[in-house]
């Protein structure tokens, strides 16, 4: 926890990389929520690593043959949406009444049913996050599995 920011990396990562301004509008969208809703820094800054390449290579051609009719997300989904060029691209998750939501149990591969139906249950939740982090400098991604990441941009 830092500064009511709760710091868990995603996947393999041992830490997660922030641009110090990107963290402070942060942790003042966290203090526009109600109490019971927390901020979760997953993933900021992430270095491209021939693993990582390969990985979201495979990750998108997989995710093609899946989604056949979803295939003008792919560059979305699987570039690396500026996390390999600073710390200013975040991806955040959230925490409601203690209770970590899964707004994408199957990750990038969910269903794009269950990514709609997923944000209608947790609508208030995320509206209230969506809000503070745009009142924050932050701008939401609009793609639907990227929007469900929350991954936001930090705009100065």
């Amino acid at each position: 926890m830092f500064k009511n920011i709760l710091i868990k990396p995603r996947g393999m990562a041992s830490a997660v990389i922030v641009d110090e301004r990107a963290l402070n509008h942060l942790i003042q969208a966290q203090a526009l929520l109600p109490s019971n809703i927390q901020l979760v820094l997953t993933r900021a800054f992430q270095r491209e690593s021939f693993f990582l390449k390969v990985a979201r290579g495979g990750g998108a051609v997989l995710f093609g043959i899946i989604f056949p009719n979803r295939k003008g997300e792919i560059l979305d989904i699987f570039g690396h949406n500026g996390h390999a060029t600073d710390g200013r691209h975040l991806d955040v998750g959230v925490i409601n009444c203690n209770s970590d939501i899964k707004l994408l149990p199957f990750g990038v591969f969910t269903p794009l049913k269950k990514i709609k139906e997923l944000f209608e249950s947790n609508k208030f939740v995320l509206n209230n996050v969506f809000d503070a982090l745009e009142k924050s400098k932050f701008s939401i991604h609009k793609n639907y599995t990227e929007c469900m990441q929350i991954h936001c941009d930090f705009i100065d």
